[in-house]
């Protein structure tokens, strides 16, 4: 029997928090300016409403939109996992699971634009449908190849990348731009209950958390307003 807790003299590391560096409402700008010839030009679109994650956009199906009530599910999430087949000739391969958390799983609004530039790819996809012919896999995703199969989120990243470089912008991770849709909120003085619902946090202090040093910002702008409504400092 061991006399006493062995990890009682363990000392646990600290989490280590990433600087979030979001785009600029100008960045955004340049950026979809440059995408506007790309075929995934809606996905881009679409991330800017919504701040989803990279595996919940790429994992995205026609039947979680629904075009009349103006919203989408958030319900399944593209992963790319160990290939337990051992005459496949990838180690890896692409599957939709659901996501992780219950928080994770939920209904986003579409406002008539969207909802529009949504319809506008789906007429651009079944006209490569057509062209593909019996060729064409139709998995029912929102955002695939050519030949309708899964988009594979290491090649989408290298296409964003250069996305990225043709505005003239940095690198940035795809997660930046979920980052980005939260900070032009919380610019706009967005409720914070509303941004947590939107990205799928499971509580409201992790938006907070992630978002503190963005808040700091709206907070000053606060007390300007308060000073400004009673009229103080004023001769």
């Amino acid at each position: 029997m061991i006399g006493e807790n062995v990890t009682d003299g363990v000392v646990l590391p600290k989490k280590r928090k990433v600087e979030i560096i979001p785009l600029t409402r100008e960045e955004v700008l340049r950026f979809l300016d440059a995408a506007k010839s790309d075929r995934l030009y809606t996905l881009y679109l679409l991330e800017m409403m919504t701040g989803l994650r990279r595996g919940e956009i790429l994992g995205l199906k026609w039947e979680d939109v629904d075009f009349k009530a103006g919203r989408l599910k958030v319900i399944h999430n593209l992963y790319r996992v160990n290939n337990t087949d051992k005459d496949a000739e990838s180690k890896y391969k692409l599957v939709l699971l659901t996501p992780k958390t219950e928080s994770s799983k939920r209904t986003i609004p579409l406002n008539q634009f969207m909802v529009e530039e949504l319809l506008r790819h789906k007429k651009e996809q079944e006209r490569e449908k057509r062209l593909y012919g019996e060729d064409y896999r139709d998995l029912g995703m929102v955002f695939c190849k050519l030949d309708g199969d899964y988009i594979s989120p290491r090649e989408f990243l290298r296409q964003y990348q250069r996305l990225l470089q043709k505005a003239g912008l940095e690198r940035k991770r795809f997660h930046d731009l979920r980052h980005t849709v939260a900070s032009l909120l919380i610019n706009a003085n967005e409720n914070p209950k509303v941004i947590q619902q939107l990205l799928g946090h499971s509580t409201i202090s992790t938006t907070l958390d992630i978002y503190a040093h963005v808040m700091d910002q709206t907070l000053n702008r606060s007390v300007d307003n308060l000073c400004n409504q009673l009229e103080l400092g004023k001769e």
